[in-house]
């Protein structure tokens, strides 16, 4: 037996020294804001803070009631201030009890040991994860004061329904800063850190108002409040909220799946970041936004007949400066900028006769408007019409047919330039292409909102294609950096071609084209010159357009595939855009390079001419 002990007194010795050498070598600890995620807009600007996903902010503790401080040290830790992060009687206490239920069934965690677990590790009882947690309570202990470690853990602790952290949880249950708490209110919450599950007042008001009572009940006999505080906090109403903070605005909520989507590609999303807490910086421009919602609002749009979406982006870069997936994220939180694709229609239009430029052909280049039927090859017969059946029956430019959106015109140039020709310019785009045939000339292919204003952004950024990007910077609440965008653009269009289609893509807008048919934005002036180009299916509407300072796009489609009730929203949201963002700014426009020659175009029908244009 003496052996025996002398040969365990050794082992313990020699772990013990192997644990505190592992304390002392082993980098240092750092937790600066757990959980917290603070988003900032382009002016980098502070405009709201996350809290493991939910809408809240951390809290200093100098801002957290002394009731809340009080009662949870008496309930969870009463050693806490004397410990040096584990308390050994409640640990061999513990011990025993699992030896003699044969399983683990206590813990003994301190606070500290709870910040480490909530932080760094899971909830599995397992003899592994209590080492681990004991010694990461011993560097946090080794690393922090202890109203910093009391600090860190009110701030992180789980209080039910997906909230983390004392702000979030006292907003829901009470509509109340964490500075504001009664002592029967930090009671009740205490008793929710126990067991989520069983003492929210939102599954179990009984079970609440008895765990409540037994923790007032141990601050009396704690001497932390007296007889008479005791029987008033038991009899104060309590008077829930049940109801999660949000931003001011919940358009803003759009935006945010974007930077949600953009941390997962970059890698930044897993719990390793969100426990260090990060610092977002975005390109969010809220003058634009407010301008926009603004807008949006004057329009009142009936939702249960149509949804809509808005990009705005910024040329020769891949900003995106504001996201709109709907009219009301709380009511539909579908986010159709990002997730709903849809047949782009005649928006297609400019790739394809981009492409008949880089072919030969020109924008005077003429081909016959007039009804036609085709026969390819392991389709069969193919026959286009224009809208409303409304045909030239004479040959058009390709001015013409881009300002009248005419498909006979469209789709001979397919047949030219070749439908596999267009699938790969749209497959460079990261745009994926199901089926290649004629009519993806007519924009039969599905995008997003985001990606077909992508493309347009393209042309604005004269021919360099910019990934569409969210965040700017991300880094740790602590200060260190751990990414800056450097998005690099891709030439994906010639130069001068690209200037030429953003002066045709003027031809929407142009009065002097008015002949057979009236081009599509002849009705929807803006103030400053934009290139534009208008798409529609049965049940989508799209109008895109850009200038050198900004590309707008613009999506208005119903959910459920039911035909457009108001077929010009898209145009008069586009066009209100347009003038407000451009309110007291010069109207500045594409330069043109030197080998490209200007022209007009005269109207046989009223001698009116039309806009400038440009050709090789």
């Amino acid at each position: 037996m003496k052996k025996f002990l002398l040969y365990l007194s050794l082992i313990v010795l020699i772990l013990l020294s192997g644990f505190n050498l592992a304390l002392i070598v082993s980098p240092e600890i750092r937790i600066s804001h757990p959980l917290e995620e603070k988003i900032y807009n382009a002016q980098e600007e502070l405009i709201y803070s996350k809290v493991h996903g939910e809408f809240g902010t951390y809290v200093p503790l100098e801002k957290i009631a002394d009731s809340l401080k009080e009662t949870i040290i008496a309930i969870e830790d009463r050693e806490f201030y004397s410990h040096k992060g584990i308390n050994l009687k409640r640990i061999v206490s513990s011990m025993f009890s699992n030896i003699q239920s044969g399983e683990i069934v206590a813990g003994g965690s301190t606070i500290t040991q709870q910040l480490a677990r909530t932080l760094f590790l899971d909830n599995s009882k397992t003899y592994d994860r209590k080492l681990k947690e004991i010694f990461l309570a011993k560097k946090i202990e080794r690393s922090y004061s202890k109203d910093k470690i009391l600090e860190l853990y009110l701030n992180s602790v789980y209080f039910g329904h997906n909230l983390y952290g004392i702000d979030s949880a006292a907003h829901f249950y009470f509509n109340k800063n964490p500075l504001e708490l009664s002592y029967g209110e930090s009671a009740g919450l205490v008793g929710i850190i126990n067991a989520p599950g069983i003492y929210s007042p939102f599954i179990d008001l009984e079970a609440f108002k008895e765990k409540q009572k037994s923790i007032l009940y141990t601050l009396y006999e704690l001497n932390i409040i007296n007889v008479e505080q005791y029987y008033e906090e038991l009899s104060k109403p309590l008077n829930f909220l049940f109801q999660k903070r949000e931003v001011e605005n919940e358009q803003l909520l759009y935006y945010q799946d974007g930077i949600d989507i953009e941390l997962q590609q970059l890698g930044y999303d897993s719990d390793y970041y969100k426990y260090l807490g990060l610092n977002i910086s975005t390109y969010l421009d809220l003058d634009i936004e407010r301008k926009i919602s603004q807008i949006i609002d004057e329009e009142n749009i009936d939702t249960s007949k149509q949804e809509i979406a808005i990009v705005v982006m910024e040329p020769n870069s891949g900003k995106v400066l504001t996201l709109i997936g709907g009219e009301n994220y709380i009511e539909s939180p579908f986010n159709r900028a990002l997730s709903s694709r849809r047949q782009i229609g005649s928006t297609v239009k400019p790739l394809l006769y981009y492409l008949g430029l880089e072919n030969g052909m020109t924008p005077l280049s003429l081909m016959r408007s007039e009804p036609v039927e085709f026969f390819i090859k392991g389709i069969g017969k193919y026959a286009p019409t224009n809208a409303n059946d409304v045909y030239a029956n004479a040959d058009i430019t390709m001015i013409e047919a881009l300002g009248m959106s005419d498909n006979i015109y469209a789709t001979k140039t397919t047949l030219l330039v070749g439908s596999s020709t267009l699938a790969s310019l749209i497959k460079s785009f990261g745009i994926e292409v199901s089926d290649v045939n004629p009519t993806i000339g007519l924009g039969s292919n599905v995008m997003s909102p985001l990606e077909l204003t992508a493309i347009y952004n393209c042309f604005a950024s004269e021919g360099v294609f910019y990934k569409p990007t969210f965040i700017e910077k991300i880094s740790l609440s602590n200060g260190r950096d751990l990414y800056t965008s450097s998005n690099k653009g891709k030439r994906l269009l010639a130069k001068s071609e690209t200037i030429i289609m953003n002066y045709m893509m003027r031809a929407p807008f142009d009065r002097g084209l008015i002949s057979y048919a009236s081009p599509s934005l002849v009705n929807f002036q803006t103030t400053h010159r934009f290139s534009a180009k208008t798409g529609s299916t049965e049940s989508t509407n799209w109008t895109i357009g850009f200038n050198p300072l900004y590309t707008i796009g613009v999506y208005v489609g119903t959910d459920t595939n039911e035909s457009l009730q108001d077929t010009k929203l898209a145009r008069r949201l586009f066009q209100k855009i347009a003038n407000k963002l451009m309110e007291d700014k010069e109207d500045i426009f594409f330069d043109t390079p030197s080998s490209l020659k200007a022209f007009h175009l005269r109207n046989k029908y009223n001698s009116r001419l039309s806009f400038t244009y440009y050709s090789k």
